[in-house]
């Protein structure tokens, strides 16, 4: 699988973690799938901080994507990214949307067990 390094701007990866934890904390994502020993755990602290983390990792794969894009020659909006829909059952549609209306979404991983990203259809 190729390999591209994006360099992402400080300030940006600052508004990304402030998005995960704005999103976290005003209770506006749906919570899924944390890890059984996370979620048994009765430490809400902890618990916050897994599903921070998660959502950081998630919106720097799509800024990242973002800065590839850019880095090509492709005018994008950073703004509809950092958008926060209210209420847990209130999500985007796609990540991004190609000039001949396609949509894309992004899947990150980074722990050692996030070989296999299953989307479903």
């Amino acid at each position: 699988m190729p390999v591209m390094n994006v360099m992402i701007p400080p300030q940006l990866k600052q508004r990304t973690l402030e998005f995960a934890q704005s999103i976290i904390l005003d209770n506006n994502q749906f919570d899924r799938l944390l890890p059984a020993d996370i979620r048994r755990a009765d430490n809400l602290d902890l618990s916050n901080a897994v599903r921070i983390q998660r959502t950081y990792v998630g919106k720097l794969g799509e800024v990242a994507f973002a800065q590839a894009l850019i880095n090509r020659g492709v005018q994008v909006d950073f703004e509809p990214m950092f958008e926060i829909f209210q209420g847990q059952d209130n999500v985007d549609g796609f990540d991004f949307e190609t000039a001949n209306n396609q949509t894309v979404d992004i899947k990150t991983g980074f722990r050692s067990n996030h070989r296999r990203l299953m989307v479903n259809l």
